[in-house]
Protein backbone atom coordinates (compact mmCIF):
# COMPACT_ATOMS: atom_id res chain seq x y z
CA UNK A 1 0.00 0.00 0.00
CA UNK A 2 2.75 2.68 0.63
CA UNK A 3 4.22 2.33 -3.20
CA UNK A 4 0.71 3.28 -4.17
CA UNK A 5 -0.23 6.46 -1.54
CA UNK A 6 2.91 7.76 -0.59
CA UNK A 7 6.50 6.01 -1.96
CA UNK A 8 8.61 6.70 0.84
CA UNK A 9 6.63 6.06 4.04
CA UNK A 10 7.60 9.26 6.42
CA UNK A 11 5.51 9.52 9.17
CA UNK A 12 4.56 6.91 11.90
CA UNK A 13 0.78 6.86 13.27
CA UNK A 14 -0.68 4.57 15.71
CA UNK A 15 -3.97 6.04 15.92
CA UNK A 16 -6.95 3.75 15.45
CA UNK A 17 -9.15 4.61 13.08
CA UNK A 18 -13.13 4.06 13.95
CA UNK A 19 -14.83 0.98 11.65
CA UNK A 20 -17.89 -0.84 12.03
CA UNK A 21 -16.15 -3.89 11.33
CA UNK A 22 -12.62 -3.69 12.02
CA UNK A 23 -10.41 -1.00 13.59
CA UNK A 24 -7.61 -0.23 11.00
CA UNK A 25 -3.60 0.37 12.90
CA UNK A 26 -1.80 3.09 10.01
CA UNK A 27 1.83 1.96 9.93
CA UNK A 28 1.91 5.09 7.93
CA UNK A 29 0.58 8.28 8.44
CA UNK A 30 -1.29 8.63 5.20
CA UNK A 31 -2.38 12.57 5.53
CA UNK A 32 0.86 13.66 6.66
CA UNK A 33 3.43 11.24 4.48
CA UNK A 34 4.58 13.30 1.34
CA UNK A 35 6.92 11.21 -1.33
CA UNK A 36 9.86 13.90 -2.67
CA UNK A 37 10.12 11.23 -5.73
CA UNK A 38 6.60 9.36 -6.09
CA UNK A 39 5.53 12.38 -8.98
CA UNK A 40 8.63 11.04 -10.78
CA UNK A 41 8.14 7.56 -10.56
CA UNK A 42 4.62 6.98 -11.23
CA UNK A 43 2.13 7.72 -13.94
CA UNK A 44 0.23 11.03 -13.77
CA UNK A 45 -3.63 8.95 -13.33
CA UNK A 46 -1.99 6.93 -10.66
CA UNK A 47 -0.68 10.09 -8.54
CA UNK A 48 -3.97 11.90 -9.22
CA UNK A 49 -6.23 8.11 -7.71
CA UNK A 50 -3.20 8.61 -4.40
CA UNK A 51 -4.03 12.30 -4.03
CA UNK A 52 -7.78 12.06 -4.16
CA UNK A 53 -7.38 9.05 -1.63
CA UNK A 54 -5.48 11.21 0.29
CA UNK A 55 -7.54 13.86 0.63
CA UNK A 56 -10.79 11.94 1.34
CA UNK A 57 -9.52 9.71 3.91
CA UNK A 58 -7.90 13.77 5.45
CA UNK A 59 -11.34 15.13 5.25
CA UNK A 60 -13.06 11.91 6.57
CA UNK A 61 -10.44 11.66 9.41
CA UNK A 62 -11.24 15.57 9.91
CA UNK A 63 -14.77 15.58 10.80
CA UNK A 64 -14.99 11.74 12.02
CA UNK A 65 -16.24 12.90 15.52
CA UNK A 66 -18.80 14.79 14.10
CA UNK A 67 -19.90 11.50 12.03
CA UNK A 68 -19.85 9.16 14.73
CA UNK A 69 -21.88 11.32 17.37
CA UNK A 70 -24.34 12.26 14.48
CA UNK A 71 -23.66 15.61 14.63
CA UNK A 72 -22.63 15.74 11.13
CA UNK A 73 -26.03 16.69 8.53
CA UNK A 74 -25.92 15.18 5.25
CA UNK A 75 -25.75 18.00 2.70
CA UNK A 76 -23.72 20.13 4.55
CA UNK A 77 -20.52 19.88 2.68
CA UNK A 78 -20.57 17.57 -0.61
CA UNK A 79 -16.57 16.79 0.54
CA UNK A 80 -17.87 15.13 3.82
CA UNK A 81 -21.00 13.74 2.22
CA UNK A 82 -18.09 11.81 -0.28
CA UNK A 83 -15.66 10.94 2.22
CA UNK A 84 -18.50 8.92 4.22
CA UNK A 85 -19.92 7.43 1.15
CA UNK A 86 -16.29 6.41 0.00
CA UNK A 87 -15.15 5.13 3.53
CA UNK A 88 -16.21 1.75 3.46
CA UNK A 89 -14.24 1.24 0.23
CA UNK A 90 -11.35 2.76 1.86
CA UNK A 91 -11.67 0.83 4.77
CA UNK A 92 -11.44 -2.27 2.69
CA UNK A 93 -8.82 -1.07 0.16
CA UNK A 94 -6.28 0.01 3.37
CA UNK A 95 -7.37 -3.73 5.16
CA UNK A 96 -5.13 -6.63 4.06
CA UNK A 97 -3.68 -9.50 5.49
CA UNK A 98 -0.48 -10.14 6.63
CA UNK A 99 -0.02 -13.19 3.76
CA UNK A 100 -2.16 -11.59 1.01
CA UNK A 101 -0.39 -10.02 -1.90
CA UNK A 102 -2.03 -7.42 -4.10
CA UNK A 103 0.12 -6.22 -7.25
CA UNK A 104 0.83 -2.78 -8.47
CA UNK A 105 -1.67 -3.08 -11.43
CA UNK A 106 -4.45 -4.30 -9.10
CA UNK A 107 -4.42 -2.20 -6.44
CA UNK A 108 -4.36 1.29 -9.21
CA UNK A 109 -7.22 -0.60 -10.37
CA UNK A 110 -9.22 -0.86 -7.33
CA UNK A 111 -8.83 2.86 -6.60
CA UNK A 112 -10.08 3.62 -10.19
CA UNK A 113 -12.70 1.64 -9.71
CA UNK A 114 -13.31 3.37 -5.82
CA UNK A 115 -13.38 6.78 -7.30
CA UNK A 116 -15.67 6.09 -10.07
CA UNK A 117 -18.57 4.66 -7.88
CA UNK A 118 -18.59 8.48 -7.12
CA UNK A 119 -18.99 11.99 -8.44
CA UNK A 120 -16.65 14.43 -7.04
CA UNK A 121 -18.07 17.34 -5.35
CA UNK A 122 -17.73 19.48 -8.28
CA UNK A 123 -20.17 17.43 -9.70
CA UNK A 124 -17.71 15.55 -12.41
CA UNK A 125 -17.58 11.67 -11.91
Amino acid sequence: MSILLAAVPTSLDARLPDGPVHRLIFAVDIEASVSRVMQEIIPHEHAELARRFRQTLGIYQQNRDLINIGAYQKGSDARIDQAIELWPAMQKFLMQQIHERVGHGAAVSELRQLFAQVSTPGGRK
